[in-house]
């Protein structure tokens, strides 16, 4: 970690004394490019939903019953985020400045939960699904988030947000709690999973389980801690970062929340309601940091 942050510094450093700027027709370029992208995405992340569980149930996992269920909260939000990314393709269009911070962390979550959906497949286990007919699709809809990633992050490049002392203390608070609550509950089960192996619907989903784990604690929660320092720093890549990361924690805590209620309302183990109001409650704070940043790359 440490090692890590340190190359991260020099390479900000470097780059905040090189920054190159991009010409009136190029930039046009790039943001109508992303305008359609954005687009693009949205149509991909609503026939999904439609094919899903939540539609017409044409797409079956091969998956268990409460893997399922979960998904069916966590399509409400990602169809909320394909809204989100129409209007991003809007604000890219018009050439707002807020259309990257908003589209970097969008497009994040879509990239993380379309990998959960097609990585962590049971095949052997639950073989009456169809999904592989439909892997082209998800396929797609990842590319294209991957690509607005990065275009959200070439546009973020070469801004410099302008925030006050206080607002970024209070995104590193928000950060660092939001990363160290996930950080000791993910540890707590890895270990206990380790010592004592899986059971209940972890068992059930083995990869799955051990995939979002992997995610969060080998690349979620570390890009956290190292935003946090390069914002204590006054890193030119804390303005690309926080964005992004702010944006992709505030949609994937309302996506627990919603998958909660899911399976609360579906009467299937996981479900809780103080659950999901207190994945809300963490994700009041994470918006508000993320708005007040968007508002000044939109200045």
């Amino acid at each position: 970690m440490a090692l890590t942050i340190n190359v991260a510094l020099i390479l900000c450093t470097n780059w905040a004394a090189d920054t190159w700027w991009w010409t009136a027709e190029e930039r046009t370029r790039m943001e109508r490019l992303s305008a359609w992208i954005c687009v693009l995405t949205a149509v991909g992340i609503f026939v999904a939903a439609a094919f899903g569980p939540l539609g017409i149930d044409l797409v079956r996992f091969h998956m268990c019953h409460n893997a399922i269920v979960q998904y069916k909260g966590g399509d409400v939000v990602m169809i909320a985020v394909g809204v989100g990314l129409l209007g991003s393709g809007w604000l890219w269009w018009i050439r707002s400045g807020a259309a990257a911070a908003i589209t970097s962390g969008l497009a994040l979550f879509v990239i993380y939960t379309f990998v959960t959906v097609v990585l962590p497949q049971e095949y052997s286990r639950y073989p009456e699904g169809n999904v592989a007919k439909y892997m082209l699709l998800y396929f797609g809809i990842t590319a294209l988030a991957t690509t607005l990633v990065g275009l959200s992050l070439n546009a973020l490049m070469t801004v410099r947000p302008m925030v006050t002392t206080s607002w970024r203390i209070g995104t590193q608070w928000v950060l660092g709690v939001q990363a160290g609550l996930f950080l000791l509950m993910w540890l707590a089960q890895v270990v206990r999973a380790s010592v004592n192996g899986l059971d209940g619907d972890a068992a059930e989903m083995p990869a799955l389980f051990w995939l979002i784990r992997y995610l969060d604690l080998a690349f979620v929660i570390p890009l956290s801690f190292l935003t946090i320092v390069l914002l204590w720093n006054r890193q030119p890549l804390a303005g690309m970062l926080v964005p992004a990361i702010v944006g992709f924690t505030t949609c994937m805590l309302v996506a627990i929340a919603a998958m909660s209620l899911s399976l609360w309302l579906q009467h299937e183990t996981g479900g809780s309601i103080p659950l999901a109001v207190m994945m809300c409650v963490l994700a009041i704070p994470s918006a508000v940091v993320w708005w007040k940043w968007i508002k000044t790359f939109a200045a």
